[in-house]
């Protein structure tokens, strides 16, 4: 919850037991950050994201890769703020694809899930919605959060495991 001080308290001082650790990895490591379901809108002045359109949705570049953050947190009640982050994402994406780079897009709630949120109705929503968007864009990497699983896969355009063969290789 980013309004409990207590636990930013041991995101950055880790309860006592290693006090500058925290302070210490974020003071000297680059972090990406996106809003998800307890941030409650904000990271309450502990953390500052860029807001290129809207509250933490920015880009950047890192090396041959261009990182795009979305906030679909906000984009699933309001559609304005939805059709302003695709028009962003589809200009970012179209950018980097002419300055031949690889593109990874990040947001928090898992859209593609083997996890218990699968059939949560804002999730299916989103799937529906951004899942044929990625595809059409010809997106390299999806990164996201929420579930606290490990999954990785190959999607089709309608959200929907593509189910690959193996060839003879493997």
């Amino acid at each position: 919850n980013s309004m409990a001080e207590n636990q930013w308290d041991a995101l950055f001082e880790n309860a006592g037991a290693f006090p500058q650790a925290g302070k210490t990895m974020f003071g000297n490591n680059l972090i990406a950050v996106t809003q998800g379901n307890h941030d409650l809108s904000n990271f309450t002045s502990h953390i500052t994201a860029p807001a290129q359109v809207g509250d933490a949705v920015y880009s950047f570049d890192y090396g041959p890769v261009k990182f795009i953050v979305l906030n679909l947190e906000t984009a699933k009640t309001d559609e304005e703020s939805r059709e302003n982050q695709k028009a962003f994402l589809e200009k970012e994406v179209n950018k980097a694809k002419k300055a031949g780079q690889w593109t990874i897009v990040g947001f928090h709630k898992s859209i593609y899930t083997g996890a218990s949120h699968i059939v949560d109705s804002d999730v299916i929503d989103a799937r529906k919605y951004w899942s044929p968007v990625l595809s059409s864009l010809d997106v390299d990497v999806v990164l996201q959060g929420h579930d606290h699983v490990y999954s990785r896969g190959f999607v089709t355009a309608k959200g929907e495991n593509d189910k690959l063969q193996k060839n003879e290789d493997g």
